[in-house]
């Protein structure tokens, strides 16, 4: 994250920029990923370039923790990312060096200004809007409108109302009991005593008091860096859906949709309640403000794409040709003649559609693989009866996996992200994730883009696991480093890492 502010030399701009003097550790954003975004972008009518020959801007790159590991992973697309932080531009060029790739190039720039490196399928500024002045919030959104192709998707994420308002209240209290401080590290550290003492001694009848303590519970478990840039930033500035949209229109942008995609949607509201909300609204921004009132949205994950576009917002299930589908749902037992899943958080679905219960059973069998809509349609018809799938089978399944995906029960991409479906004889992860491993990360990226803790052997094997090693080469290896290991143990660790999504295809 970056800010205006420019001194007249690099030097002079190092000693004012936060984000050198205390760098800030990002971690991959799954939702902002190519492959996502290029399937919403797709179910509402654009044409984007696929995930694996695309151009990626991100602005606000830090040290390209988003960036790199899709760079490792998509060697012929291409990646741009852009910061003002000196520190961390440095820091991203080391690792980018240090994996070999040549597909991405992280350059010391202002995010306000415009990138003069052609146009680009997706772009990217995660963390960002709402820790700017208005000033880099124009500029950047006009690099947005400048830098984006004519059928690609922008990804904007910002603090959000009315949710973000008690994020808000324990930030003013938490910059007032540091006013005056300007030592990073006494900074940090008052503002965290200083929010446990209001968590324990707040009155249980002042107003948010609940949410407070919740909020004082997760600042907790943050960084020292994640709590300067964010509770302690000159600059916060949350904003409703309505206006974003308003101020992207001022730059001939409109709103695409969500990343989260479900967000969407009134799927957890009763249908006459939801049917009463879509009447009532004039366009899908009015539909979805109401719905972060309903729910008290605190952050947004925007997708704008250029005004001109004339979206088709009916979710058709003859765009799925091409798509492919995932899910991390788990099979319950059969009730009532239904098969019934559980989503990753617990939450029951079923049907009564054998076409469709199979479809969600191979799905459910393949995670953490892909399964592209065509070939899922005809392998859950010959699931059911042996016979082949017909045009029918075809939109009967598209419409309830849209249903799913709305409902956040499945997962849509364009791609099946290189994920291998075994554990190969010469197992190989990503650059990114052996460099993770290596330099000693508390965790790192999948092939799904996610963030995974690693364990001690994880961080042992990971680092060898480049695609040129035998099982008994890799034993020998981990016997070497004085971990207990035998042919077994190591067929187990190998297994785990590949349902975590790291064994490239």
């Amino acid at each position: 994250m970056t800010d205006s502010l420019r001194g007249p030399t690099t030097v002079q701009w190092k000693q004012l920029n936060p984000y050198d003097e205390t760098p800030w550790s990002g971690e991959p954003c799954p939702s902002s990923h190519p492959d996502k975004l290029g399937a919403i972008a797709r179910l509402f009518g654009l044409r984007p370039a696929p995930a694996a020959r695309c151009r990626v801007l991100e602005l606000g790159c830090a040290e390209g923790a988003n960036l790199i590991p899709m760079a490792a992973v998509l060697p012929d697309s291409e990646f741009v990312g852009v910061d003002l932080s000196a520190l961390q531009i440095s820091s991203g060029q080391r690792d980018v060096a240090s994996q070999g790739l040549s597909n991405i190039t992280l350059h010391l720039g202002d995010i306000a200004e415009r990138v003069d490196r052609g146009t680009f399928d997706f772009v990217i500024a995660h963390g960002v809007f709402s820790w700017v002045g208005r000033p880099v919030q124009e500029g950047l959104l006009r690099t947005v409108r400048a830098c984006l192709s004519p059928q690609g998707a922008a990804f904007i994420s910002y603090s959000c109302l009315p949710g973000a308002y008690p994020r808000q209240a324990l930030r003013e209290m938490l910059l007032w009991q540091v006013r005056g401080e300007r030592e990073p590290s006494v900074r940090i550290e008052k503002a965290r005593r200083f929010a446990e003492f209001v968590a324990a001694n707040a009155s249980k009848r002042a107003p948010h008091a609940a949410a407070l303590r919740r909020l004082v519970g997760e600042l907790g478990g943050m960084s020292d860096a994640s709590v300067l840039h964010d509770y302690l930033s000159p600059v916060h500035e949350p904003l409703t859906l309505s206006a974003f949209c308003a101020r992207a229109a001022e730059h001939r942008l409109q709103y695409l949709g969500d990343a989260q995609f479900h967000t969407m949607f009134a799927e957890d509201l009763e249908p006459e309640v939801s049917a009463t909300l879509r009447e009532g609204a004039l366009d899908q921004v009015a539909f979805e403000q109401t719905l972060d009132f309903l729910a008290h949205r605190p952050f947004r994950t925007s997708l704008l794409c250029r005004a001109e576009h004339q979206l088709d917002r009916t979710l058709s299930w003859e765009r799925l040709d091409g798509l492919h589908f995932s899910s991390r749902a788990r099979v319950a037992d059969r009730k009532d003649g239904l098969s019934m899943f559980r989503t990753r958080a617990g939450d029951p679905f079923g049907t009564d559609s054998a076409l469709v219960g199979k479809a969600l059973e191979q799905l459910v069998t393949a995670w953490p693989r892909t399964r592209e809509f065509g070939p899922l349609c005809r392998s859950a018809r010959a699931a059911v009866d042996g016979q082949s799938a017909t045009s029918e089978d075809r939109e009967v399944l598209g419409r309830n996996l849209l249903a799913a995906f709305a409902a956040n029960q499945v997962e849509l991409g364009t791609s099946d992200r290189v994920i291998g479906d075994s554990v190969a004889v010469l197992p190989r992860v990503s650059s990114s994730a052996r460099a993770q491993a290596t330099r000693g990360s508390p965790s790192a990226t999948s092939l799904h883009h996610e963030s995974v803790l690693l364990e001690p052997w994880h961080r042992a094997l990971l680092p060898l696991l480049d695609g040129t090693r035998s099982r008994a080469e890799l034993l020998g290896a981990m016997v070497a480093k004085h971990l207990t290991a035998d042919a077994a143990g190591l067929e187990a660790q190998l297994e785990d890492l590949a349902s975590n999504a790291f064994l490239v295809a």
